[in-house]
């Protein structure tokens, strides 16, 4: 129905009216990016503005739908008799980086990067995904700090921070 950045452009523009919370705190989406490997790139953003600008009931009746879709296959694809809404609420009381105080493994990240293999069957984002907390893996050092750590790498990371898991390691620190 939609081409992936004009569902995502669309979904972002227009994230204060169809998401509760952001609607009760008047959160608006206003900045997209978009890696851009050539300027050619750019022309579905583009035309992702144009259309918005000028079909913007359509846009949102075609976002809706593959809201609907995408939101039908997390539920058949996750939820259980155990977890019935794990698809909404996996996130919830999982620890991420900035409370792994010394792992500084991304756990929701890893279990989000589950969730869309699972539910989309996205097997080649979701190993990208992984690899980028593999390489960080590299970097770390497990017997420094989390901030000795951080700081030992220049004061951060590349854009995303965390750890790959790691079967050697004690997270029980972590959970």
């Amino acid at each position: 129905d939609m081409e992936p950045i004009t569902y995502g452009s669309c979904w972002l523009w227009s994230h204060a009216e169809h998401t509760d919370i952001s609607a009760k705190k008047g959160v608006h989406v206003h900045t997209i990016v978009c890696g851009a490997a050539r300027p050619s790139d750019l022309d579905q953003p583009i035309l992702a503005a144009l259309q918005f600008g000028e079909q913007k009931q359509l846009l949102l009746e075609r976002m809706t739908a593959v809201t609907t879709r995408l939101e039908r296959a997390v539920a058949d694809a996750l939820n259980t008799s155990q977890f019935p809404n794990w698809g909404r609420d996996w996130h919830a009381g999982l620890h991420n980086w900035p409370q792994s105080t010394s792992t500084g493994t991304m756990i929701g990240n890893i279990v989000w990067i589950y969730n869309v293999i699972h539910a989309y069957g996205m097997v080649d984002f979701g190993r990208e995904r992984y690899n980028v907390l593999i390489n960080n893996r590299k970097n770390w050092d497990a017997t420094k700090t989390m901030e000795g750590n951080v700081k030992a790498m220049g004061g951060g990371w590349a854009w995303m921070p965390g750890c790959a898991f790691d079967e050697t390691l004690d997270y029980s620190k972590d959970a």
